[in-house]
């Protein structure tokens, strides 16, 4: 569900800015749902955006420590406000489960899949926050926001 941050922001992004076409993006970040697959750890849309921050700020030079300082004080921070929020990064802790792991075959998506999983608030915060962070950084292209 992580690719629903950059579905809910895709009119609002510079796309051209983080330097990587939609497809590609959406297909990098397809395994975070589920807490990376299903395993129930952090919740993909916390990963997201540290993805969106890498992308926008990473580093290629693992010796360049003011880079990783910049990358890690970023998204400590955002991903502080969502922990603030709701206590936890972990999907199984999210999501109230009682198990680490799940089955790599997803649930069918139906109304009452959807209807049942709060995850869609954990994405609107997730979006929310690095929405409000990009437009601080002038990556938003719309003011309205």
């Amino acid at each position: 569900m992580s690719e629903e941050i950059i579905k809910l922001n895709k009119k609002k992004i510079k796309l051209q800015k983080l330097e990587i076409d939609k497809e590609t993006l959406l297909k990098t970040i397809s395994p975070l749902g589920g807490g990376l697959s299903r395993l129930r750890e952090t919740c993909g849309a916390v990963n997201a955006i540290g993805i969106v921050i890498g992308n926008l700020y990473g580093y290629f030079d693992p010796k360049d420590n003011e880079a990783k300082v910049k990358v890690y004080t970023i998204t400590q921070q955002l991903v502080k406000e969502f922990e603030d929020e709701y206590h936890s990064l972990c999907c199984r802790d999210l999501l109230k489960l009682d198990h680490k792991h799940d089955s790599p075959i997803p649930s069918e998506r139906t109304s009452e899949y959807y209807a049942s999983r709060p995850c869609k608030q954990y994405i609107f915060l997730a979006s929310d926050i690095l929405t409000k962070f990009l437009i601080k950084e002038g990556v938003i292209v719309d003011e309205h926001y």
